[in-house]
């Protein structure tokens, strides 16, 4: 399963609703023993992908090089996260706020 959404770089300190629910949702499914779960976002501070273990997760944080959010998530963000999947070929995609425009 991938989870598409903001993810706060320090998952401790989430900055706003998105961010808090997304550690939430994340920490929780990740306890399902049956579930390979990958957290995916973007981040503005990488220029590669990266990828972190946390509490059972696994947290894959993509380059966000665009300036306009909207933009980006309906042009080279798109296309970038639906090749990224492609890759990770999840059984289940959940994908919340600009995310969902991405798949």
């Amino acid at each position: 399963m991938a989870v598409l959404t903001s993810f706060p770089r320090c998952p401790d300190a989430p900055c706003g609703g998105v961010e808090a629910v997304s550690v939430d949702l994340v920490e929780a499914l990740a306890k399902c023993e049956d579930l390979e779960l990958h957290m995916v976002t973007m981040d503005r501070a990488f220029r590669a992908p990266t990828t972190v273990l946390w509490r059972g997760a696994t947290v894959h944080r993509l380059p966000w090089i665009g300036r306009n959010c909207l933009t980006y998530a309906v042009g080279a963000g798109r296309r970038q996260m639906q090749a990224y999947l492609m890759q990770l070929r999840p059984d289940l995609v959940h994908a919340r706020d600009t995310y969902g425009l991405m798949v």
